[in-house]
């Protein structure tokens, strides 16, 4: 099968050719010609600019008589003589070569374009993580030196931006991380100084601030024969002196503050008004938050109003969401009863859902699939396609835990089907979730070529509908399957994925996503650091009653005794970060 052909200039130059194999330059020169077209934004240059930029030493004859093999012994490691074009005097790289250079535009753009803290969060990670690698380490030519100077400005540029969106999100511990690297790439920057500032005045670490900016005023004094801006030093006054605020544990703007002002107002005067706001999709509320404070007000309208109108039914389901999220299994029971027991025909289905999803946590999973089998019928009975789509996919996820694993293919090809022609405004994320939930049971059965083919679906479906970078759960599994087999792949897919659970605030992903990071690591690195990850996740696991099924098991190894340690998600996400980094 022939695919596109790949440079990468970040690390070790690389060139993969349609065939998969890997290019082999007769002459570093003609790797030079590749690299330096695609470094262009155009992929365009005069023949005598690319001849000399190569060889500056050389006269202008020899320069061009040099160029000639360097052209054509690029064409041939590569195998396609259409790969360098030549019209006239210009010589340009052909577009159907893809490059990890052109990654990094399409990241900045979606760090731009991300609607939400959250969103945009996600995507910077994802950028840093892309510009981590120098560029065309070990290379020494002179023409480098400008392309690395700006690769050098747009490294720091995303670790500015990851550090403010970290401190702005309250997450200082991050935003202090990420400062500290901003300083070590440029000692100079202003910026990093300011956000350790403000991150030691957060954190309490006032000594740590006195001495950072001791450090840098001395610096910039001995070494530039400058003084620190008059705004740095009264940020310094304040933080050591105690009197430095940080801003709260979650993102504030003049916009969000209103809307919570007139949400309580409204609340305090007639939490009836509120009803038909709280269960209406249209309202946007990233604008609010998904996370506590929602819940919060949620629960305080349902305490505070009675009956079981439409509205009334539609908050509750909203809060069964967050309930789901936040692993509340018997408030997501209770309610879930609740609701059954006063619902319509169509609040029926997703009731028995979240239902089943509760106890499958609590490793009730024969009673989960009853609830999921009544979903069905019911969905089957009102003539409502897509949530009998959803339900089913989530019988087969549940088949695919306890591996019984016929099942849960023939279930989940049939759930594809249904969610593929359907057209509710979630449906797209259930279909993700289903074609990258239908890869995991592929290779959980053993079948690895077919489960690389359908995470490749999954992959195309999502970059085609810009869904990939809030699948956090799709990439673990992305990670697992190509750990066998692409290395570098499989570890930048393990660093996004953790990036992605780091920022979630969905509590059943953030566990979910564990067993499968934990196989990941080990088919990709190690199996001693994969059983230390595996005893740390069923600790977690154990802490959170969530119940290992099967599946869970398979995928998480040996696992030996933890004792008494307390341990959270991102204890394991931050040492496979750092496996990954290593």
């Amino acid at each position: 099968m022939s695919g596109p052909i790949r440079i990468n200039v970040l690390g070790d130059f690389s060139v993969f050719r349609a065939d998969g194999d890997p290019a082999r330059f007769r002459t570093n020169r003609a790797s030079e010609v590749i690299a330096l077209l695609v470094l262009r934004e155009s992929r365009r240059m005069l023949r005598e600019e690319l001849a000399f930029d190569i060889w500056p030493d050389a006269d202008r004859s020899s320069r061009l008589a040099n160029l000639r093999p360097a052209l054509s012994y690029a064409r041939q490691a590569i195998g396609d003589a259409n790969i360098l074009l030549q019209e006239g005097e210009m010589i340009s790289l052909s577009s159907d070569a893809k490059s990890d250079w052109e990654d990094i535009d399409m990241l900045e753009g979606r760090a731009q374009s991300a609607e939400g803290r959250d969103h945009q969060l996600i995507a910077l990670y994802a950028l840093n993580d892309a510009l981590r690698d120098p560029l065309l380490r070990g290379w020494n030519s002179e023409w480098i030196d400008r392309y690395r100077d700006y690769h050098g400005r747009r490294q720091t540029a995303a670790l500015r931006q990851l550090a403010e969106t970290c401190a702005t999100l309250g997450d200082w511990t991050s935003a202090l991380e990420h400062a500290q690297r901003l300083s070590e790439a440029d000692p100079y920057d202003e910026d990093g100084v300011r956000l350790k500032l403000q991150a030691f005045g957060a954190l309490g670490r006032l000594s740590e601030a006195q001495i950072e900016y001791a450090r840098y005023s001395k610096r910039m004094i001995s070494e530039l024969g400058l003084k620190q801006s008059p705004g740095l030093r009264q940020l310094a006054d304040t933080v050591v002196s105690g009197r430095y605020q940080a801003r709260g544990t979650k993102a504030t703007t003049a916009q969000k503050d209103l809307v919570w002002q007139i949400l309580d107002m409204l609340v305090e005067e007639d939490a009836e008004r509120v009803l038909p706001l709280l269960s209406t999709s249209k309202l946007n509320w990233s604008i609010a938050t998904s996370g506590p404070d929602l819940r919060t007000l949620i629960e305080r309208v349902m305490r505070e109003t009675n009956g079981w109108s439409p509205d009334r039914r539609g908050v509750a389901k909203r809060l069964l969401q967050i309930y789901a999220q936040d692993l509340e299994c018997q408030l997501s029971i209770d309610l879930a009863r609740d609701l059954l027991d006063h619902s319509e025909p169509s609040d029926r289905i997703p009731a028995l859902n979240f239902l089943a999803i509760a106890e499958q946590v609590q490793g009730n999973a024969d009673l989960a699939e009853s609830r999921l089998q009544e979903a069905i019928s019911a969905a089957d009975e009102g003539k409502q396609p897509y949530f009998g789509a959803v339900s089913k996919a989530n019988l087969a996820v549940l088949h695919m835990r306890q591996l019984k694993l016929d099942k849960a293919d023939a279930e989940m090809t049939e759930a594809l089907t249904g969610l593929t022609e359907a057209s509710e405004p979630n449906a797209l994320l259930s279909l993700g979730f289903a074609k990258s939930n239908h890869a995991l049971i592929a290779w959980l059965t053993g079948d690895h070529r077919r489960a690389k083919e359908l995470i490749d679906d999954w992959s195309q479906f999502c970059g085609a509908n810009g869904m990939i970078s809030f699948d956090s759960m799709g990439k673990g599994i992305f990670a697992l399957i190509s750990a066998s087999s692409d290395i570098r792949q499989a570890r930048a897919a393990l660093l996004s994925a953790v990036h992605g659970a780091m920022a979630e605030r969905n509590l059943a992903t953030q566990l979910g996503i564990l067993p499968v990071l934990v196989a990941a690591i080990r088919i990709a690195f190690s199996s001693d650091e994969a059983d230390r990850l595996a005893t740390m996740t069923e600790a977690i696991y154990r802490s959170r009653q969530y119940a290992i099924l099967p599946a869970t098991r398979r995928l998480l190894g040996t696992t030996q005794s933890s004792g008494n340690e307390t341990l959270s998600p991102f204890d394991v996400y931050v040492r496979i970060r750092t496996l990954v980094l290593r």
